[in-house]
Parts: C-alpha cells; structure tokens; sequence
C-alpha cells in the first residue's frame, strides 16, 4: 500500500511540475505574440521608428515584455509596456504620446503653437483579443502538458 502512495505521490508531483512549466510557457507565448503585434502595428503608423533621437533610442526599442521571475506570488505573469527604460533616459518614453495624442501645446513665454500629436492606438489595437488568445495559448499548453503524463504513464 505504500509503493501505491508513493507511486501516486510521484505521479501528481511529476503532473504538476508539467503543467506548471506550461502555462509559464503560455503566458510567455502569449506576452511575446502582443509585443510582436504591437511592434507590427508600430511600424504600420509611418513614424520613423527606426531612427535614434538625440537620445540615443530608437521607437521600437521601447516596446518591453518580460515574465516575472520567482516574485513570491503563486502567480504566472509577465508585462508588456510601452513606457521605455526608465533607468536610462533613451528617448524611448515618447511612444506614449504616440499612442494617446496630446493636446495643442504652446511655448509659454513666446505664445508660439507647437501644435498636437495625434493619436495612433497601436498599443491598444494590439491588444483587442489578446485575452482570449492568452487563454487558448495556455489551454493549449496544459492540454499539451496532459497528454505527456498520460502518455508517460
């Protein structure tokens, strides 16, 4: 009766060690697919993404997606976000306004307009849909991740 809980024991440890690697490998499938989508969508709006500022970044650059690593929750999450390297300042944090426009912008002293920048929506563009593409890229990995015990066992 032991050799059967042990078995059993060593079954569902091997079983959710699985399916834990898959869903990490979903969520980060899933986080790679919207940051490429975004940096697709960035490239359609004609802005010269490409070229370095002054700064020293170009556009695309500041398009970052990571997975959080061992951060003590017993959550899979990762983070795709437009606001650039706020360590360094490589001109990266331009792309949102970009994404969300300004308003109509003047020199204080001067009352000179600078005028406005439109907005382009690539960012929120690539993220319609992206909820239900992660669930079905995690689903994908867990059933995946299933069929491997089973076959195993």
């Amino acid at each position: 009766m032991k050799d059967l809980g042990k078995k059993l024991d060593n079954y569902l440890d091997v079983t959710l060690e699985t399916v834990i690697a898959k869903v990490k490998h979903g969520v980060s499938e899933s986080i790679n697919q919207i940051a490429s989508d975004t940096r697709t969508k960035l490239s359609q709006t004609g802005l010269k993404i490409n070229s370095p500022m002054k700064e020293g970044g170009t556009l695309m650059e500041g398009i970052r997606a990571f997975m959080y690593r061992n951060d003590g929750s017993d959550y899979i999450h990762g983070l795709v976000h437009i606001l650039g390297n706020r360590n360094t300042n490589d001109g990266t944090w331009r792309l949102r306004f970009f994404e969300g426009g300004t308003k109509e912008r003047m020199v204080k002293r001067t009352k000179k307009k600078l005028g406005k920048i439109g907005a382009r929506w690539f960012f929120a563009d690539s993220l319609v849909g992206a909820e239900s593409m992660t669930q079905t890229n995690i689903d994908n990995s867990i059933q995946t991740a299933l069929n491997k015990v089973k076959n195993i066992q």
